[in-house]
């Protein structure tokens, strides 16, 4: 019954990451919340993007959470709107007791195998996205859909 968040990328100062700490932290105010943020795997001249991708979604699943719905970012998957986001955090949470697990890929993207494995691809829209700053819109959603689900004034 918490929400996790999970990412490749560490950048400890950025801004980005602040104020995506920030809005998790105002989450937290309602809902358990976990965040692991992965190191990067190293793009070496002799390796290809999918070897990356392979070796950070192994990193990714050790840190799944048991009764996880897991929902990975992808520019192919479903857009929602706020009100949507704020219907699936109380489904998945509130009433099936799961935790809403979401995972944003590094600079290369999310495996093929990961992604399959999801329980839903989500899409933060048509852009290609930093990922920090994809994490930052992830954290936002969330922090807008808890504010929903409380009727705050946040939303309007």
């Amino acid at each position: 019954m918490s929400i996790c968040l999970l990412s490749i990328g560490r950048d400890r100062n950025d801004p980005l990451v602040l104020e995506t700490h920030s809005y998790l932290d105002r989450v937290r105010k309602r809902f358990p919340v976990q965040v692991h943020e992965l190191r990067e795997e190293p793009l070496r001249k002799n390796m290809r993007p999918e070897e990356v991708r392979r070796k950070e979604a192994r990193r990714l699943l050790e840190k799944l959470p048991e009764r996880a719905r897991l929902v990975c970012l992808d520019g192919r998957g479903q857009m929602k709107s706020s009100e949507e986001w704020a219907r699936d955090l109380e489904d998945v949470v509130l009433v099936r007791k799961l935790t809403l697990t979401m995972v944003v890929g590094g600079p290369v993207g999310l495996d093929p195998e990961l992604l399959a494995r999801a329980d839903e691809r989500r899409s933060l829209g048509p852009l290609t996205l930093p990922h920090r700053m994809a994490r930052l819109i992830v954290a936002e959603q969330l922090y807008r859909a808890v504010t929903i689900l409380n009727e705050e004034p946040y939303h309007k």
